[in-house]
């Protein structure tokens, strides 16, 4: 067995992709090296509190570095791709301008095969995931073959190709069975809904910064909830009382919940508009919609909906409003404003 610390050499650049930290690593294998390369087994990874264990290969065919491994895990720290996207804002709070420095992905032929118990990403967390990262010159690929997040099961998959726009990118993921309400809590958002969703989407664009891939963005992305509960208002109570202030009957409503049996969202992305926006809830006899737009680059939120109440006597077909409202304002926080004048007509 041979014993050597990387630092340096083509696997420093590997093990920083896979998130083991710094490239700084004791590496242990048994080495047979021969014309063709240098294999590794019985390879294990140690960086900090992280072990990776497996199989590799490594060869120079005389201009690139080419590298491959099969790694297993009980748990490895991957926070630096929250850091990576949280540099996509600007200093200003829009999106950055500033050129991707994309040189050091491409600098050799590597694939990685990660299978891992349980990955950190912040405070999110995904459980029994399979990853790939495959890189060539010119070109990355990012796949999360399967794993467990909130519950349910997900998959995405992430490509990058240098191009004339400067780079060329896709993306494709979906969750099934996932709680999103929670993983916006961990992502740091205030909790919205509950209950569990299956969500898919797929996006493209190029650019050479991120401001360039906002404004150039397409796509689309749906969510569909089911026996799930909208969280900061009881809908329920609002329709049942007809008389009263409209303040007051607002106040009395805000901070419960309204249980539903579906509601669905989903909307199309054209040149950084998504919209329109499309959502629908039903709760009972409670109906619920949402429309609007949003937009990508400017990050600004313009969506309306309203919320009826189907009658339960097949005689009476006219709907009674319950609430209209509006979310507006920058896409980090949005305000969600009622509509008062339309509850006092209501009552």
């Amino acid at each position: 067995a041979a014993r050597l610390t990387v630092a340096d050499s083509p696997a420093g650049p590997a093990l920083a992709v896979l998130g083991v930290g710094p490239p700084m690593a004791t590496v242990r294998a048994t080495l047979d090296i021969g014309a063709r390369g240098t294999t590794f087994t019985d390879l294990s990874v140690v960086s900090g509190p992280y072990r990776l264990d497996g199989v590799g290969a490594m060869r120079h065919d005389g201009q690139r570095w080419h590298a491959n491994a099969t790694l297993a895990t009980a748990r490895i720290d991957m926070t630096f791709l929250r850091d990576l996207a949280a540099s996509a804002h600007g200093p200003t709070g829009g999106w950055s301008t500033t050129p991707f420095a994309a040189d050091p992905l491409f600098a050799a032929n590597l694939d990685l095969r990660l299978s891992a118990d349980r990955v950190t990403i912040g405070s999110q967390q995904i459980s029994q995931a399979a990853l790939a990262v495959i890189t060539r010159a010119g070109r990355i690929e990012v796949n999360l073959g399967d794993g467990v997040f909130e519950g349910g099961r997900a998959k995405a998959r992430l490509a990058a190709t240098r191009s004339a726009d400067g780079f060329d990118v896709r993306a494709s993921g979906s969750l099934f069975g996932s709680d999103l309400g929670a993983a916006m809590v961990d992502a740091g958002w205030p909790r919205r809904v509950s209950g569990l969703a299956n969500a898919e989407f797929e996006f493209e664009s190029n650019g050479v910064s991120a401001a360039e891939l906002a404004a150039r963005l397409d796509g689309r992305l749906s969510a569909a909830f089911r026996s799930g509960e909208l969280l900061g208002i009881d809908l329920h109570r609002l329709a049942t009382r007809r008389t009263g202030r409209p303040e007051a009957l607002l106040a009395e409503s805000l901070g419960g919940g309204t249980a539903f049996e579906s509601a669905t969202v989903s909307t199309r992305i054209a040149r950084g508009l998504a919209g329109p926006v499309e959502g629908y809830m039903q709760a009972n006899r409670l109906v619920g919609t949402l429309g609007g737009t949003v937009d990508l680059p400017g990050f600004e939120v313009s969506l309306f909906g309203s919320v009826i109440q189907v009658s339960s006597e097949p005689a009476q077909t006219d709907p009674l409003p319950v609430l209209d409202f509006s979310i507006a304002g920058p896409l980090a926080a949005p305000r969600t404003t009622p509509n008062v004048t339309n509850l006092l007509k209501r009552s």
